[in-house]
């Protein structure tokens, strides 16, 4: 009997230490900055692609930009972030003066796995780009994520549009339709 009670501690013991394992790792929905070199400014080849960045952890800031806590709503179909008091204050408090109207690369993370880059412009800049980019709205806490711009002969995008990655659905449908 001491045998069988001292197995199914151990057991539970080992159950309990690997569910608090997987609970750390789940982050959740976060945006990091990239340190890299501005890929507006760096870009040699703008005709390939304007905004292209090779998405990498190493690049990624250690702690994030924005973590889950700091988003209260994601309109996937509009591909709106919904940020608290605190989002909205670190998104002001990008330091846009080394970019100036470019913007700050970022990375948009599940998970602490990057799943694709976008740059934050500041309000009212004019650069375009043809990935994934943001601005947040004046006057409202809503960060809006876009892919390229225009349309038809005058349209300026790249590649296929990452922002409807079906693992980030399926957790932006689950963590933000649940509460």
């Amino acid at each position: 009997m001491k045998k069988i009670s001292i197995i199914i501690l151990f057991i539970s013991s080992l159950i309990f230490s690997y569910s608090c394992k997987s609970q750390s790792n789940e982050k959740g929905l976060e945006i990091y900055v990239q340190n890299i070199p501005h890929p507006i400014l760096t870009n040699e080849n703008p005709e390939e692609c304007y905004c292209c960045v090779e998405l990498s952890k190493e690049n990624l800031s250690i702690e994030p930009l924005i973590s889950d806590n700091d988003i209260k709503s994601f309109d996937w179909k509009k591909q709106k972030l919904s940020l608290t008091e605190s989002g909205i204050k670190k998104i002001f408090g990008l330091d846009f003066s080394e970019h100036k109207s470019e913007g700050v690369p970022t990375v948009i993370a599940l998970n602490g796995q990057p799943i694709y880059s976008l740059i934050i412009f500041p309000i009212g800049s004019s650069v375009a780009c043809d990935r994934p980019f943001a601005y947040l709205q004046k006057d409202k806490d809503v960060l809006v994520i876009h892919f390229g711009v225009g349309k038809g002969e005058s349209e300026f995008r790249f590649g296929e549009d990452p922002r409807f990655d079906k693992k980030l659905k399926e957790y932006t449908e689950y963590r933000f339709e649940n509460n």
